[in-house]
């Protein structure tokens, strides 16, 4: 189209914005009654090219000619959108055309540059593009069997892919083949990498590796590789449709490598991997299965098939999820110390057996979350022998119970801990042959032994202003520290010394003590030696606590310290064991030990 008519038009365009001829009660939509969720199929004509068809199935777009293959949803309904909304912003009528001297071939309209024909339904919407106007960024179009030229954006025609290779969906593995084909994503639950001899299989319900190894899959990095890895192969370029192509020529014969996915033995969809062309080693051939196309992609994705199995593997011991479990049933190596931990009805958890006791919850979180916290690695594959890993009597041992009608039953693998050295520390899984190595920190620091250690840890709780009297013993030195009604602090008579200003909030923090952990109970003769009480020595401190009437005296001891320097000490409860505990070592350290302190210099 000649510059003059296209500035003649241009100037028209203008004059009809500033308010020329009065237009602004005319519909200025394109298509009349156009929707674009109603579209069903989409062809669209071109001079010397082969045209193009789509249909919508299942709510995806598929291209059925030239080629058939999943086309671009998002950019066809992307296309379809800016169709509905499309406005002309000036229209020229047969008359307007003739009185400029023009002719809609000068318009691109006769034969127009591209026709795309819409069938919503039983309504046919036709829109022929012409043309783009020299200046203004717009576009020459004619809509159904309108014959005035309309002047729209040029967006319309930027959005539509061109020529068929614009319209097929770029991603090698497209999850589209499915849907289009009514077959649920959820059906996949076999991936499989060839050949067999570095390859492998992945299950995905449940998630597992059945092959070279039966073992638990790492569920996170299986859904990573599922959902986003092979979602995210493009395909960079398409080489050629011919089903009868020389595969032998793209390294495809026989592949490099194959994935395949499917559901059970039955293969749905695959890709196989070739040789990289010469000039091009960042890419390589690959031929989708599905359509016996070839391709070129990134070189990278093959890579992801020359991991190892091992990648895949779950390297945590457990996935134990706390709320399902409503029972701990654990032991240390010979039948005569199981016990069990139970959750009560209000949410609470107890020690049930061999004694009744509180369960500390904190404990009991925290032993979940250290158990799916636990990184291992593979010691041995197949094991017959526990006994040379410490696992024939476990030194720990713990199953997880859940109540069904009323009977409590297994619902995770019993989970087994032992060492047959100080260096090292075993795992094993009740429904595994694998025997696991894991960090002898764990065994030795973070798994209870016994029943006791799982006591709830608080040992007394009380208000400062409970308390009627503080005795501090040193070996034969004792200070008493007394409170006024009054409320004040002051040595008792009898005693010398001088008050330290800290007295009341260090009185305050031994109101609310509790164990850092539990080490051991029972007679302190047998115990003491070696926790560090000498049976000549005396070193506590005794608080006089008055609550609802009742008077009575909290005493706690010390002994030695641990190799961490963590202060050893003992309480009684209401029988005539004794409670060793790890003290609370800031407490410790800025208190209680300078109360000795100040006594030993006197």
């Amino acid at each position: 189209m000649g510059t003059a008519l296209a500035l003649a038009c241009y100037i028209l365009l203008v004059d009809r914005r500033i308010g020329g001829n009065d237009v602004t009660n005319v519909s200025r939509t394109l298509l009349s009654d156009f929707r674009r969720d109603r579209v069903t199929s989409i062809e669209i004509t071109e001079t010397n090219q082969p045209t193009i068809r789509l249909k919508k199935v299942n709510q995806l777009w598929e291209l059925v000619a030239p080629i058939h293959y999943p086309a671009q949803t998002a950019a066809t309904d992307r296309w379809l959108y800016l169709l509905e909304q499309a406005n002309w912003v000036l229209r020229l009528s047969p008359k307007d055309i003739a009185s400029q001297g023009a002719s809609l071939p000068e318009f691109g309209l006769q034969p127009p540059q591209k026709t795309v024909t819409l069938v919503q339904g039983d309504k046919q919407s036709v829109l022929r593009i012409g043309n783009r106007l020299a200046v203004g960024k717009q576009l020459y179009v004619q809509a159904d069997e309108q014959p005035d030229v309309l002047v729209t954006d040029e967006l319309l025609l930027d959005a539509l892919p061109a020529g068929v290779t614009a319209w097929r969906d770029p991603a090698l593995l497209t999850y589209s083949d499915l849907i289009l084909n009514n077959i649920a994503i959820s059906n996949i639950n076999r991936l499989e990498v060839r050949p067999s001899t570095n390859g492998y299989i992945l299950q995905t319900d449940p998630v597992r590796i059945t092959r070279p190894i039966s073992a638990r899959a790492d569920v996170t990095r299986v859904s990573l590789l599922l959902g986003q890895i092979l979602p995210s192969w493009k395909v960079e370029q398409f080489v050629t449709d011919d089903p009868a192509a020389d595969l032998s020529q793209y390294g495809l014969q026989p592949p490099v490598k194959e994935l395949l996915m499917g559901n059970g033995t039955n293969d749905i969809m695959g890709v196989q991997f070739g040789q990289s062309p010469t000039n091009r080693p960042d890419l390589i051939y690959a031929r989708l299965l599905l359509h016996t196309n070839i391709v070129l992609t990134a070189k990278t994705n093959l890579d992801v098939l020359n991991w190892p199995v091992s990648i895949w593997r779950d390297h945590l011991l457990a996935h134990i999820d706390p709320h399902r479990v409503q029972a701990i049933v654990g032991s240390a190596g010979t039948t005569n110390s199981t016990y069990r931990v139970q959750q009560q009805t209000n949410g609470d958890w107890q020690v049930v057996e061999p004694e009744i006791l509180p369960a500390d919850r904190e404990l009991v979180t925290n032993f979940f979350t250290g158990m799916n916290d636990i990184n291992v690695d593979v010691e041995r594959e197949v094991v017959t022998d526990f006994a040379s890993y410490g696992l024939a009597a476990p030194a720990r041992e713990f199953s997880f119970l859940t109540a069904t009608n009323g009977a409590f039953t297994n619902i995770y693998a019993t989970l087994s801990f032992g060492t047959n050295s100080a260096g090292k520390a075993f795992a094993h899984r009740s429904d595994e042959t694998a025997v696991y190595s894991i960090d002898k920190d764990i065994f030795y620091k973070q798994l209870p032994l016994a029943y006791w250690q799982w006591r709830d840890r608080s040992i007394w709780n009380f208000q400062t202003n409970e308390v009627k009297r503080v005795r501090i013993t040193d070996n034969d030195k004792t200070q008493e520290i007394e409170r006024t009604p009054e409320g004040q602090w002051r040595i008792a008579p009898g005693s010398s010394g001088v008050l330290d200003l800290s007295f009341d909030e260090a009185v305050y923090q031994l109101g609310h003590l509790a164990a850092d952990r539990w080490v051991w109970v029972g007679k302190k003769d047998l115990g003491g030696p070696t926790f560090g009480f000498a049976t000549n020595e005396v070193h506590c401190v005794a608080i006089e606590v008055t609550q609802q009437g009742v008077t009575r005296t909290n005493v706690v001891e010390f002994g030695g310290t641990s190799a961490e320097l963590r202060p050893y000490a003992t309480v009684q409860f209401d029988d005539d064991r004794t409670w060793f505990f790890e003290f609370p070592p800031t407490l410790y350290y800025q208190y209680v030990k300078h109360w000795f302190h100040s006594l030993e210099n006197r």
